[in-house]
């Protein structure tokens, strides 16, 4: 009996442990798990960290490049003699835009510019006040050099070369033609678009007659 005592003590004694040992291995492991989600989360915030560093440095070195081409192109483009020029530049265009071109007057040694012009405005029922008419270029025994004039507006302007087709068939002006002051750069534009029309013209003249 006493030995059956003893060993239900024993045995008592062994359960006990064993679920002391049990309880131990459960918190070792939970501070494992727990010690592991913390490296976890520090290195989480480590990455991140040098991630935004990184995007910072890229973006404050991008800016301060973009900063110093806009700087300079600012310098650049408000430097006064680049101001003086784009000024310029405007003033002269916005006066071209009053001027009109008269080509296909025959010159004469003895004219009176303003009557010429004022002669060949009232043919389409025009009488605008003219002013600065003057020939255009070098005198040349084989060429007749175009007459240029001024009107108070653009407007104005725009109202003559509107009405201006009507000399086509009028007696004595039908090889008279009026056209804007263009920039050289603007007459050959126009140039190209008129040729670009007359060979469109033919194509489909070539196409109406079924000649190639």
């Amino acid at each position: 009996m006493e030995d059956a005592a003893s060993n239900l003590t024993r045995l008592s004694e062994l359960e006990e442990q064993n679920e002391k040992n049990q309880k131990t291995i459960i918190q070792l492991q939970s501070e494992v798990i727990s010690k592991r989600d913390e490296e976890i989360k520090e290195m989480k915030e480590s990455l991140q960290s040098a991630v935004q560093s990184a995007v910072q440095s890229t973006v404050e070195t991008g800016m301060k490049s973009y900063a110093s081409v806009v700087t300079k192109s600012c310098k650049n483009a408000f430097a006064p003699k680049r101001i003086c020029s784009a000024l310029q530049t405007v003033a002269e265009n916005t006066e071209r835009k009053k001027n009109v071109i008269i080509y296909g007057v025959e010159e004469k040694e003895s004219e009176a510019l303003s009557t010429v012009v004022e002669d060949i405005l009232e043919e389409i029922d025009e009488k605008p006040v003219v002013r600065d008419c003057c020939r255009v270029g070098l005198k040349k025994a084989d060429s007749i050099r175009p007459i240029k004039f001024t009107l108070r507006s653009q407007d104005l302007v725009y109202q003559v070369l509107r009405k201006a087709k009507g000399l086509r068939v009028k007696d004595g002006y039908q090889k008279v033609y009026l056209s804007p002051d263009r920039t050289v750069e603007e007459r050959a534009a126009h140039r190209m678009k008129l040729l670009e029309k007359k060979q469109a013209a033919a194509d489909k003249g070539s196409k109406d007659t079924g000649t190639v």
